[in-house]
C-alpha cells in the first residue's frame, strides 16, 4: 500500500479512475488475505472490530497525501509563502468570495490548475475544511455588491458556460458588480457589456487572458442581463449598488479623483 500511494501527493485521478485501480487489485488483495474476493465493499474498509477488513480507501488516501503535502510545504519558509500566493491566486481566477479550500458550496472546476481543482473535488466529497489565516476575500466596494461568479455559478452548471463566462471576466479584469456598474449603481456598463474594459486601472494583478471570440461574448451580454438585469442593461432592483462603503485604499480600481462631500459649520 506505501508503495502504491506514494505518487497520489502529485496525482489528479478521479474518481472513476481510483475505482478502476481498487478493481484491479483489492480482490486479489483480499483474497490473498484469506477471504471471498467478492467481500462485500461496505466491509472492506471497515476496521476489524466492527467486522471489516482494515482496507484503506485509495480515494481517501490521496486526500490525506495532498493535505500531508501542502501542510510539510507551509511548514517550511522558503515553500511557504510560494503555497500561499498559488492557494490566493487559484482563490483570485474563482472570483467567488467564499473559501474554496473551507466551503461545502457545490464546486464546478472552471479553473486552470488540474491539481488544485482536483484537491477541492476532493475535500469537498470528504467534506473536509481547510482552514487558512491568509485568506483574503474580495472586500465589497457599495451596498449591495456581490462577486459576479457568486450569482452566476448558483445557476448555471455547465462546466464549459462557466469556463467561457469566466474567461470574459478575467479579461475585463473584474471580480465584484461594482467594478462593472454605472457611477449610479443602477446600471450594467456598455463598455462591459461589449467586451471592453475599463478605462480605469485595476488595482489587482491579473492573468493574462486573450479576448474571446464573438460567441462567448455574446453569452456574456446576455448571461449578465439573465441574471442581473431587468430590461436593457438596467439592473434589478436587488442588485441595484448603494454608496460607497469601502476606503480609499480597499478600491480596486484606480479612479483619479475621489469625492469627500465637506462639513460646514456656522458661527
Amino acid at each position: 500500500m506505501p508503495k502504491l500511494i506514494y505518487p497520489f501527493t502529485s496525482a489528479c485521478f478521479n474518481s472513476t479512475q481510483f475505482a478502476k485501480i481498487e478493481a484491479n487489485i483489492i480482490p486479489t488483495a483480499i483474497a490473498k488475505m484469506g477471504f471471498n474476493r467478492t467481500w462485500p465493499v461496505a466491509l472492506r474498509y471497515g476496521s476489524h472490530p466492527f467486522g471489516g477488513l482494515g482496507i484503506r480507501n485509495l480515494e481517501t488516501e490521496a486526500m490525506i497525501k495532498k493535505i500531508q503535502g501542502i501542510q510539510s510545504l507551509m511548514e517550511k519558509p522558503d515553500s511557504s509563502k510560494l503555497i500561499k500566493i498559488a492557494l490566493q491566486w487559484h482563490q483570485h481566477i474563482y472570483g467567488v468570495s467564499y473559501p474554496l479550500l473551507a466551503s461545502d458550496k457545490p464546486f464546478i472546476p472552471y479553473g486552470n490548475s488540474k491539481w488544485l481543482n482536483n484537491f477541492v473535488l476532493l475535500l469537498r466529497k470528504h467534506k473536509t475544511h481547510i482552514k487558512l489565516q491568509s485568506f483574503e476575500a474580495p472586500i465589497p466596494q457599495r451596498e449591495k455588491d456581490v462577486c459576479i461568479m457568486d450569482v452566476i455559478t448558483k445557476k448555471i452548471k455547465s462546466l464549459l458556460t462557466l469556463q467561457r463566462i469566466n474567461a470574459c471576466r478575467l479579461y475585463l479584469n473584474v471580480t465584484l458588480l461594482s467594478e462593472i456598474g454605472s457611477a449610479n449603481g443602477k446600471m450594467i456598463k456598455t463598455n462591459i457589456l461589449q467586451g471592453k474594459r475599463n478605462s480605469i486601472e485595476s488595482t489587482t494583478m491579473w492573468p493574462r487572458q486573450k479576448s474571446p471570440d464573438k460567441a462567448t461574448w455574446r453569452m456574456w451580454r446576455s448571461i449578465l442581463k439573465r441574471n442581473f438585469c431587468s430590461y436593457d442593461n438596467n439592473l434589478q432592483r436587488d442588485y441595484q449598488l448603494g454608496p460607497w462603503t469601502c476606503t480609499s485604499n480597499q478600491l480596486r480600481l484606480k479612479y483619479r479623483f475621489l469625492y469627500s462631500p465637506a462639513k460646514i459649520s456656522q458661527h
